[in-house]
């Protein structure tokens, strides 16, 4: 008992370190004496993490002898220095400053500034970014500038820069790929520190020379992005001493005082072993950094939503032929299907967001009942916070940043992960794209399905994927574990039907197009033709003219007609070559992975290639009795991306629509749909959850959160509700709140 009676008492003082479960040490009287000095008028600590003001206001605000929190989001409040001036004397705490200046003296917290000038006096714990900052024994993160630590012993990461450790015994990550515009997965490297240092695209090394950053024997954190961090000695360099402090584009300092990590901020790493999911998982840090950066607000605005946009939009129009030649080098993918499918789609998508952002954003006002008509009620659009978009290697940039344009228009930080399978498209998009968007907002994630199973084991506010229906299990499972809501675009067999009544030549120059684009690598490609003998008769030289117009008399020689990605798929796709009669195509080489535009007849339900998606250059047809049949068997399968239906008869191709369910559905032309912003696309089933493109894509990303604002009078209004409950009551409420039946009169 008189133990317990100690602990509680030290817990009320504050002499309990509750992480330790042991007595805080003694502090020396110098020290004590120094605190007394510095920080008089400090009171117990504050956090807000919820309170995101408008994003009109502007203005500035300062604190004296505060010891809680005070973070600015863009816009004003009296107590977060944001968009203005912010100074704070004597606090312990932690201090952010949006779009504005912040300074401390004699602070003992956090300090964080972003895209303003913090400054600190007589601060010993400094960060900044677009500037400089010194301090000595504390940890601070800087964005865009240049930090460093000496004497202490926490954590250290670096994006989209250069980091480096001397003198530490801890653990450093570093993300795949390298950059010297972003930090994501460079080489780490320690010796003798007790902290962590991480890195991401970016290289690691010792000691502080200009543009890397070094730590000996530091406690506390300290994280760059996009700038440079150095020890003391080299040219524009920090050193730290005693505090933590964080800045972004400017300059801050805070001194003397306690030193509060990241995992301050609520975070799901904290829950379930949180700590020992940091220790294990490679990118947990990161994904902790990312949630850290949503919670100030950062991505909220609309400006800042836009201008990251714009370096999409930069992005797309800089880099257009390394793009291109990336899709050839991978695919052999010819320039005009990589200009059409891929970059020129990109930047419709990201031009349409910009074009209409400002209305998507707005809230949206309900209509409202008797009981709530001098409310205000609406839906506002809210971001998830931190999601991860998985792209499959078909089309390795539009199915990677069609969603990206989509989360960063909701205001979300976001990881992406493009296939490791289109090597050399993955490794422009690693070194390339963090160039251009914030790397405090955005990350990108290299690797195969071992990297993506550790990426899933931390806890995003969202996922979207896009591959096949196998995997998609995979990726459903990982979310179910923390019920993250996501999005699985997959695929499926595309059925074609096509009628004895029909233009043949049109059709077949409409389905040659389409399905050997991209060497038939394309989820919404027709899968398979379904119609009956007598029209596949007819069908059949239409389909061989079309071939040997589109890619002459030897395919392999036209550099119009792509390759298989690699080996696997190369065998997968040759086995199909023994179903039915070859009756178009059929020759190999697996040398140059190239199998020919094939048209396979007679083929039989039971075989393999009517039981799993094709995705490649081989066309199957599959005869039926007539419409009805063929609707039979559609409707028998599992349900597809899209179905398509080619007849010169507008109510058979309306009674397909009407009669099967799939995903999309296109009339008389195969894959020219997908182009169309203004329409949804997505599976159904088996094919896929979810839909993008358009405004379809900022509403994936987007929490519609439904919402009700009264005032605090009229009380008198309210008692109808309040016990004692009467008949009377009851009658009245349910005048208020029912919804009537149209066109129905109720007399009184």
């Amino acid at each position: 008992m008189e133990r317990a009676g100690e602990i509680v008492q030290s817990v009320f003082s504050g002499q309990w370190d509750i992480r330790q479960q042991r007595k805080v040490p003694e502090i020396p009287k110098q020290i004590k004496d120094m605190q007394s000095t510095e920080g008089a008028g400090a009171q117990p600590q504050q956090h807000k993490f919820q309170e995101i003001p408008l994003q009109s206001d502007a203005g500035q605000a300062g604190s004296s002898g505060a010891s809680g929190q005070q973070r600015g989001f863009p816009g004003q409040s009296k107590n977060s220095g944001s968009s203005g001036q912010a100074g704070s004397s004597g606090a312990s705490g932690q201090q952010r400053g949006s779009s504005g200046q912040a300074g401390s003296c004699g602070a003992s917290g956090q300090q964080r500034g972003f895209s303003g000038q913090p400054g600190s006096c007589s601060s010993s714990g400094q960060q900044g970014s677009s500037g400089q900052a010194e301090s000595s024994g504390s940890s601070g993160r800087g964005s865009s500038g240049q930090a460093g630590s000496s004497g202490s012993s926490g954590q250290q990461r670096g994006f989209s820069g250069q980091a480096g450790s001397s003198g530490s015994s801890g653990q450093q990550w570093g993300f795949p790929g390298q950059s010297k515009c972003s930090a994501s997965s460079g080489q780490p490297g320690s010796s003798g520190s007790s902290g962590q240092q991480r890195g991401s695209l970016g290289q690691a090394g010792s000691s502080g020379s200009s543009g890397q950053a070094g730590s000996s024997g530091s406690s506390g954190q300290q994280r760059g992005s996009s700038g440079q961090a150095g020890s003391s000695g080299s040219s524009g360099q920090a050193g730290s001493s005693g505090s933590s402090g964080r800045g972004s584009s400017g300059q801050a300092g805070s001194s003397s005082g306690q030193q509060q990590k990241i995992q301050d901020l609520p975070s799901p790493s904290q829950d379930n072993k949180g700590g020992e999911l940091s220790r294990m998982n490679p990118y947990a840090g990161l994904v902790d950094c990312l949630r850290a950066t949503w919670l100030t607000g950062k991505t909220r605005p609309m400006e800042y939503r836009q201008g990251q946009l714009e370096a999409l939009n930069r992005f797309l129009e800089e880099r257009r032929s390394d793009l291109l030649h990336a899709l050839n080098q991978d695919m052999r993918r010819p320039h005009f299907e990589g200009e059409v499918a891929e970059v020129a789609f990109t930047r419709s998508e990201v031009n349409n967001a910009l074009n209409n952002l400002s209305c998507w954003m707005k809230d949206e006002n309900v209509s409202k009942n008797l009981a709530t008509k001098l409310d205000c009620a609406f839906i506002r659009k809210d971001p998830y916070g931190v999601v991860v978009i998985i792209a499959p290697y078909n089309y390795p940039i539009n199915l990677l940043l069609v969603p990206l344009v989509g989360a960063i228009a909701a205001g979300n930080c976001v990881i992406v992960k493009p296939s490791e399978l289109a090597r050399h498209t993955e490794r422009l998009l690693a070194e390339a794209l963090p160039c251009y968007l914030d790397p405090e907002t955005f990350a990108v994630v290299t690797g195969g399905s071992e990297e993506v199973t550790k990426l899933l084991e931390n806890q995003f506010d969202y996922i979207f994927f896009t591959g096949s229906p196998r995997v998609g299990k995979i990726i459903m499972t990982a979310a179910a574990k923390h019920l993250t809501p996501l999005t699985l675009e997959l695929g499926g067999k595309n059925p074609c039907y096509v009628d004895k009544c029909c233009n043949f030549q049109n059709a077949a120059n409409r389905i040659v197009w389409g399905k050997f684009f991209n060497a038939g690598q394309t989820c919404i490609a027709p899968d398979y033709v379904i119609c009956t003998i007598e029209t596949q008769e007819r069908l059949m030289p239409c389909l061989r003219q079309a071939i040997r117009e589109f890619y002459g008399e030897c395919p392999q020689d036209s550099p119009d007609f792509g390759r298989l990605i690699d080996d696997k798929h190369f065998r997968r796709l040759r086995a199909f070559l023994e179903c039915g009669r070859v009756a178009i195509g059929g020759e190999s080489d697996e040398c140059d992975r190239y199998i020919a535009p094939t048209v396979l007849a007679d083929v039989k339900e039971w075989e393999p290639i009517m039981q799993e998606e094709v995705f490649g250059p081989i066309l199957p047809i599959f005869t039926v009795g007539d419409l009805d049949e063929a609707i039979h068997y559609i409707n028998r399968k599992q349900r597809p991306l899209v179905a398509y239906a080619f007849s010169c008869d507008c109510k058979v191709v309306n009674h397909v629509l009407n009669c099967t369910s799939s995903g999309n559905f296109s009339g008389n032309d195969t894959i020219i749909y997908s182009t169309l912003v203004s329409l949804p696309f997505g599976g159904i089933g088996y094919s896929g959850l979810g839909k993008y493109h358009g405004k379809f894509s900022f509403d994936t990303f987007t929490h519609q959160r439904g919402t009700l604002l009264r005032c605090m009078g009229l009380e008198a209004i309210n008692t109808v509700r309040y016990p004692p409950y009467t008949e009377g009551k009851l009658q009245l409420l349910l005048s208020l709140v029912d919804v009537k039946r149209k066109g129905m009169c109720t007399l009184l």
